[in-house]
């Protein structure tokens, strides 16, 4: 397979659309990192980093892919061991959770393991009530019970994860001739509620990257922000507002995502348009088996070799601080 002379620009069906075809593809890994900020501090005072790999079959309805989260970690709290060992068996329950999608990357039939889900559950809840006893431990098993055992439930709360907002956010659509269209976008960005819609602009870029990717960016609008992030002592003055950018970089052979970062942040304008950061919030997912998105031998690079953002090894989990509360709910995506 050759190589590609930039600039060259992707074949896109007639009616502008992308469509999705994983056959040859297997698995693909990813680093996720998650950072909070306050105001415009260069240092997060939250961030949490994770693995994910997508493993991927042919199924008759299209590709059965199962995601399996793993190696989270956090970097504020001290570790708690009980939570730790819990929390662990928490996520070898729900983890790896599949889902069947077809060449428009919308899962069909929401969860379909759900199952096997459930009988993991059983045995780990099992393990953690006779080695953990207490009002707490009983407390939390009713919890994920409540979580867990009802389906719409279950899949309701997998819509508060940020990684699966974005992995089945619809890309694979009828773009416009000027390659945009108006569409939304949902986001999980506050704690224990539903992920917010977000209208914008999404623009297909067709031009390869020297990574060999094309890109889709999705700008917001900007909207009034949600009442999580007024300040309780300022009540009416600044009026914030919120936005959101999203960049997505799918690979040019299966036209699934190896990039994704996404940017939000609430903000206030004065008179004059100048703008005061209150909150962002930065998502950033790379692949990291780049040598997988070939069809033949030839290397393909990294977009953080090219461009020289992160180190290879930025996503290989540091040794985090955390509470069960936040490893939990990360678990759980809310």
């Amino acid at each position: 397979m050759k190589e590609f002379d930039a600039p060259k620009l992707i074949k896109l069906q007639k009616d502008n659309t992308l469509s999705l075809d994983l056959n040859g593809l297997k698995e693909r890994r990813y680093g996720v990192s998650v950072k909070y900020y306050d105001h415009s501090e260069s240092k997060p005072y939250k961030r949490i980093d994770y693995n994910n790999t997508i493993y991927i079959n042919k199924h008759s309805d299209g590709w059965l892919i199962d995601i399996n989260k793993e190696n989270i970690y956090f970097n504020q709290h001290e570790p708690n061991l009980v939570s730790e060992n819990i929390g662990s068996l928490v996520s070898k329950s729900i983890y790896p959770i599949q889902t069947c999608i077809d060449k428009s990357g919308i899962p069909l039939n929401g969860v379909t393991n759900h199952n096997q889900i459930l009988n993991r559950w059983e045995k780990n809840k099992s393990a953690i009530s006779k080695k953990y006893i207490g009002e707490a431990t009983d407390s939390l098993l009713n919890y994920f019970n409540k979580k867990i055992s009802n389906k719409v439930r279950f899949e309701q709360s997998m819509d508060h994860d940020m990684f699966w907002n974005l992995l089945f956010h619809p890309k694979y659509v009828s773009y416009q001739e000027d390659l945009k269209v108006k569409t939304n976008l949902l986001l999980a960005i506050l704690p224990y509620h539903p992920p917010i819609e977000f209208s914008g602009m999404q623009k297909l870029d067709p031009e390869i990257t020297d990574y060999n990717s094309i890109r889709i960016d999705f700008v917001s609008d900007e909207i009034e922000a949600h009442p999580y992030f007024n300040p309780q002592e300022n009540n009416s003055e600044p009026k914030y507002l919120m936005r959101l950018k999203v960049h997505f970089d799918l690979d040019i052979y299966y036209m699934f995502p190896m990039h994704t970062r996404a940017y939000f942040e609430v903000f206030s304008k004065d008179e004059d348009g100048n703008e005061s950061i209150l909150k962002k919030n930065n998502f950033t997912q790379y692949q990291l088996n780049t040598e997988d998105n070939k069809k033949e031998p030839q290397k393909v690079k990294s977009m953080f070799e090219v461009n020289g953002n992160e180190s290879k090894n930025h996503f290989k989990p540091p040794k985090r601080k955390k509470t069960f509360m936040d490893y939990i709910y990360d678990i759980l995506g809310g």
